[in-house]
């Protein structure tokens, strides 16, 4: 009885992380930018609040536009590639205007690791980027 319990358990949290996994990729640019500001701000040290602030706005705008270069550019993975390459790089230029040295330091290598993550997750990508 008690095994049955554990499986019964371990299923319904397996399926509850699968939900939160599924909803993380329908999220409005509101939450995306939010949920990586927040990561920013728990991965890079030292960032004041009017830094934090800069992030916020940072994340929002990009993530807005990146929203918008999805939408125009469905069914086109070049040119959704060449904006989203062209955006992540506008997101990386105004930042580094916010962080010091260090904290971009940290930002980079922060982006590096998801990204990292993210291929891992999704069976290794599909080419050489």
């Amino acid at each position: 009885m008690k095994k049955q319990m554990f499986m019964f358990i371990a299923c319904i949290a397996m399926a509850f992380a699968g939900l939160q996994l599924h909803a993380q990729g329908r999220m409005n640019p509101e939450d995306r930018a939010k949920m990586l500001s927040q990561r920013m701000e728990q991965q890079i040290s030292g960032l004041t609040d009017q830094q934090k602030d800069s992030i916020e706005a940072i994340n929002l705008d990009i993530s807005k536009a990146m929203q918008a270069a999805f939408e125009q550019n469905q069914g086109d993975r070049d040119a959704m590639r060449s904006a989203m390459q062209s955006l992540q790089q506008q997101r990386d230029a105004r930042l580094k205007a916010v962080l010091n040295d260090d904290q971009y330091k940290q930002y980079q290598d922060m982006m590096q690791n998801m990204r990292r993550n993210f291929r891992g997750n999704n069976g290794g990508g599909g080419g050489n980027n």
